[in-house]
């Protein structure tokens, strides 16, 4: 009799756990996901007059699966960190030729991500935060902001255009466009 009372018991724990899950707990995959994106940069406005293009290389993590799984929550924490680098560009001067310096940005940004709930396969993040601008052998502290959509191609690459603010104390900000391909991975 003690031996089927805690079967019993033990069945009715397991069976009451269960139910008082919401049901969406079972078809909801959430996990810790790591990206490493790879990007043209175009620079935009007074920056093109001294740079004409460049790369980036970021990483980037969230509490979430990217893509067509669909998410209990659309807006969710991400961080990332990584760098662009900005090809100067070469033009005479009094008869001189001059080289504008390469232009290195490096950042460290947290933000949002949201992920419409009809559209699984896209993703839009806003972030923002500090960064270190090096040009010309000088580095100066700054700010920058990133606004950037994805549409996964499959479950694990992913595309899309970005926007891209630097700002440095007493220069005018700096813009840029990108476009970047993603790599999701565990």
């Amino acid at each position: 009799m003690t031996k089927k009372l805690c079967l019993f018991f033990f069945c009715s724990f397991f069976t009451a756990s269960r139910i008082a899950q919401p049901p969406q707990f079972y078809k909801l995959v959430d996990e810790r996901v790591s990206a490493v994106s790879l990007g043209l940069h175009l620079p935009v406005g007074e920056f093109s007059s001294t740079h004409f293009g460049g790369f980036g290389a970021e990483y980037t993590s969230a509490r979430r699966w990217y893509g067509k799984i669909r998410l209990a929550r659309q807006l969710v924490f991400t961080y990332n960190g990584g760098l662009a680098y900005y090809f100067g560009k070469k033009e005479a001067v009094s008869g001189y030729d001059y080289d504008y310096p390469g232009y290195l940005f490096l950042h460290a940004f947290g933000g949002i991500s949201y992920a419409p709930r009809r559209k699984r396969k896209l993703n839009i993040n806003l972030t923002a935060g500090p960064g270190l601008g090096i040009y010309n052998g000088n580095s100066q502290f700054n700010i920058g902001s990133k606004l950037e959509g994805s549409y996964f191609i499959s479950r694990k690459i992913s595309i899309g255009p970005g926007i891209i603010l630097i700002k440095e104390s007493g220069a005018n900000a700096i813009w840029s466009a990108a476009l970047k391909g993603t790599y999701i991975f565990q």
